[in-house]
């Protein structure tokens, strides 16, 4: 046993035990930032605004998720636009349209449309 935990390992390796922690080292590390750019939120939210007198909701329903989705645009179009803002718009806004009773083509489309923007925007 003790062979077997003392042996040369080649490449990065991590050995953890009991409280502990050897690490091993990493040659190369490559990272990747991307900038966060929700414009394709934007495009959801105007869609859900025009849309939204065709999902059948009294009025004050439809005012409400007119309103998501305005909130949604206006987190997407900030010039600091924080990645948590706009994904609790946005759940806002597809926790509304999730609650609709009657399936519609519109209110498929707009789902399917917000999936997409979701990945887009935050990856899938």
């Amino acid at each position: 046993m003790s062979d077997y935990l003392n042996r040369t390992r080649p490449g990065d390796y991590y050995s953890i035990n009991g409280t502990n922690i050897v690490a091993g080292s990493q040659g190369k590390v490559e990272q990747h930032n991307h900038a966060f750019d929700p414009g394709v939120m934007r495009e959801f939210a105007a869609l859900v605004q025009q849309l939204a007198p065709t999902y059948g909701l009294d009025s004050v329903q439809q005012a409400e998720l007119i309103r998501d989705a305005e909130v949604l645009d206006e987190e997407a179009s900030s010039e600091t636009a924080q990645p948590g803002l706009v994904r609790a718009a946005y759940d806002t806004v597809m926790g509304r349209l999730a609650q609709i009773g009657v399936a519609s083509a519109a209110l498929t489309t707009t789902l399917q449309q917000g999936q997409q923007a979701y990945n887009a925007v935050f990856g899938g």
